[in-house]
């Protein structure tokens, strides 16, 4: 069976560096990562994995089917999984068993992540639709969005947001109906938004600039977000951000290392981190547990 191979970063708060160390058993990788009371939880193409200490995981996945695990997101204290082109599992005691949520037969590829808002969990389940519940995966309810090839969709408040095409043109909409009504931002055209936050009563918008805005619909620009030449704008994703309550940190695979960046509300640009991790690219998951960054 192939088995995860992680490299953990520790943050000394004192210091402007950090030190890379490998973890885990070498042969594998996962695809995304929580920290649920201070335990990590990570999803593989092998099944989910478990660490209590930032270092050794071992295997959690009692109930699951073989499959390639694309994204975990804890919903009302119940953990949720998507299972590529297999369907939607939860659990609700902490990932010891899994129970099948939705079968696969309404989603072609379930390689998106989960999002939250308003009281609903979200996937996008093919190139037109996404889907939502409310009563912690009991029933789920499709919805078609009126966008062409749109990407990630992140929740907020009562709002969900999405990038895509409306008459041939690609712009950031806002949605607060589940996707039925689509409201244009005055984000520029072709921007495509990476990720997006609220932090106290402020949205930030990642791609080649830091957006903000008081209300999601109305933006205005604050700084460039490139921190280094290998750090490109593409690498402002789901998989490649998160977060320790402070800091908001980010990582991308370069040409010859891979960087690390981090960043927080009134900050004027991104900080590199570490230039001393020389694994060039196929990054597939980041997250923060127990005062370490885990990267895969």
């Amino acid at each position: 069976m192939k088995k995860i191979f992680l490299i953990i970063c520790f943050i000394f708060p004192l210091f402007a560096f950090s030190q890379w160390n490998p973890v885990g058993p070498a042969g594998g990788s996962f695809t995304s990562g929580i920290n649920i009371n201070n335990y990590g939880i990570v999803t593989s193409n092998c099944g989910i994995y478990k660490s209590s200490n930032s270092e050794q995981y071992s295997a959690y996945s009692k109930g699951m089917p073989a499959g390639d695990i694309q994204s975990i997101y804890n919903f009302h204290n119940t953990l949720f999984i998507s299972v590529r082109l297999k369907g939607i599992y939860f659990s609700k005691d902490a990932g010891i068993t899994w129970h099948l949520s939705k079968k696969k037969k309404w989603m072609y590829d379930l390689s998106h992540h989960f999002t939250e808002s308003d009281g609903k969990l979200y996937l996008k389940i093919s190139s037109d639709s996404i889907a939502f519940t409310s009563d912690t995966g009991k029933t789920w309810t499709t919805q078609f969005v009126n966008l062409y090839n749109f990407g990630e969709i992140f929740g907020i408040d009562n709002s969900i947001y999405m990038y895509g095409s409306s008459g041939g043109i690609y712009n950031f909409f806002r949605s607060i109906d589940n996707g039925k009504t689509l409201i244009k931002t005055n984000i520029p055209n072709n921007t495509a938004i990476g990720h997006l936050v609220k932090i106290g009563t402020t949205y930030y918008a990642f791609k080649t600039k830091i957006y903000t805005s008081s209300d999601g619909l109305n933006w205005s620009t604050t700084n460039d977000t490139i921190p280094h030449p290998d750090f490109p704008s593409s690498a402002f994703s789901p998989n490649y951000f998160t977060t320790d309550g402070t800091w908001i940190y980010g990582i991308n695979g370069g040409n010859i290392y891979v960087h690390t960046v981090k960043w927080k509300p009134g900050d004027s640009k991104w900080t590199l981190l570490s230039n001393n991790l020389s694994t060039k690219g196929n990054l597939t998951g980041f997250f923060y547990l127990n005062n370490a960054l885990i990267v895969s």
